[in-house]
């Protein structure tokens, strides 16, 4: 010890008589740790650590891509036509970010929310800490006023009573009946999602004009899970073929370049299209889609012209400002970006534009 004792004070002498260079072996030590704990922290989340619902690799994330934006927004009554049609996928789920005004519970608070398909959390594994998640009957038009509820809402309001199901909460003027709560351990990345979501209502019940254009994707993305069996080839073969004929259902005419001089892109490789990313990742640093795939689809066009997204007036929304939070799930390894032209192009786990 006591030789221990020397050979530090030896050390702090040499320092002292060397500032500059103790100051660069300081930095240079701080960076090393720095980086290596930095890449660690990324290797574990990314490929140590599995995700946390039933079988991730099944998981698939949808978006729509229009010629001006690889990653936009799905227009829900495209997103319809999806689920009614689609023969690859055992569920699909929309959703989309919305604030909501408490109110009648001590000081109005402002929450974050999401506006979320009835199959969002069966899709994803997840059970409630109390209650029950959304019923079909109630992800649709003239459905009963339902709202799920995060766990940290529940303790903060309700102080962790069981009783909490089934009480009345007033957002946004309007009475919703609280069914569930959803546990503290879920946790969902993705663009127009949330880090910090207090309320969960249907997005089905949502009657807004703009929501029901077909024309117009209102921050709307979905995520959904292969059938047994499916590989992710002949999902995005079933989405091409899928997509060709919605674009040939809803084809536009004349009048549609009223709206900002563009017709809704119906051909491969132009224009509107579905975009699937498959799903092998969830986490806030991890990001990048392993594929993508474009399947032609009616497209985005009119008041909602090719990446800007437009908010209605709404007196409980009109100040918050949409969200653009960039990032997508997707694996943290090497992923394979497919283009229109067929080409792939190898690409490292990252950001994917949104």
């Amino acid at each position: 010890m006591e030789a221990f004792v020397k050979d530090l004070r030896y050390c702090l002498r040499m320092m002292a008589q060397n500032p500059a260079w103790t100051a660069v072996a300081v930095v240079t030590l701080a960076l090393g740790i720095g980086a290596n704990t930095t890449l660690f922290s990324v290797v574990n989340g990314v490929l140590l650590n599995p995700l946390p619902y039933p079988q991730p690799d099944r998981l698939i994330a949808l978006y729509s891509r229009t010629a001006d934006s690889p990653r936009w927004s799905i227009s829900y009554p495209n997103f319809l036509d999806w689920v009614r049609d689609n023969r690859s996928f055992s569920a699909l789920a929309g959703y989309r970010s919305e604030d909501y005004n408490l109110t009648g519970m001590g000081e109005p608070e402002r929450l974050p929310g999401e506006m979320v398909s009835a199959t969002f959390f069966l899709l994803l594994g997840v059970k409630p800490a109390l209650g029950r998640m959304f019923l079909p009957e109630e992800d649709q038009v003239g459905g009963r006023p339902v709202v799920l509820i995060s766990d940290g809402l529940w303790k903060r309001k309700f102080g962790s009573a069981p009783d909490a199901v089934g009480k009345t909460v007033t957002l946004n003027g309007e009475g919703y009946t609280i069914v569930g709560v959803i546990p503290a351990s879920f946790h969902y990345s993705g663009n127009n999602f949330g880090s910090s979501t207090d309320v969960y209502a249907p997005i089905g019940q949502w009657n807004d004009p703009t929501f029901r254009d077909r024309r117009i994707g209102m921050g709307m993305d979905a995520v959904g899970r292969l059938k047994p069996g499916v590989t992710f080839g002949q999902a995005k073969a079933d989405m091409d073929v899928l997509g060709q004929h919605l674009a040939e259902e809803h084809h536009a005419g004349p009048a549609e370049a009223k709206h900002g001089g563009r017709y809704p892109a119906i051909s491969a490789g132009a224009g509107g299209r579905s975009c699937l990313c498959s799903l092998d990742c969830m986490r806030e640093h991890c990001q990048s889609p392993i594929g993508t795939l474009d399947v032609p689809h009616p497209g985005i066009c009119g008041p909602h012209r090719h990446g800007r997204r437009r908010k209605p007036h709404h007196p409980a929304t009109a100040d918050r400002k949409h969200p653009t939070r960039l990032g997508r799930r997707g694996p943290g390894r090497a992923a394979w970006f497919l283009g229109a032209t067929g080409g792939a192009q190898s690409a490292a786990g990252g950001a994917a534009p949104g």
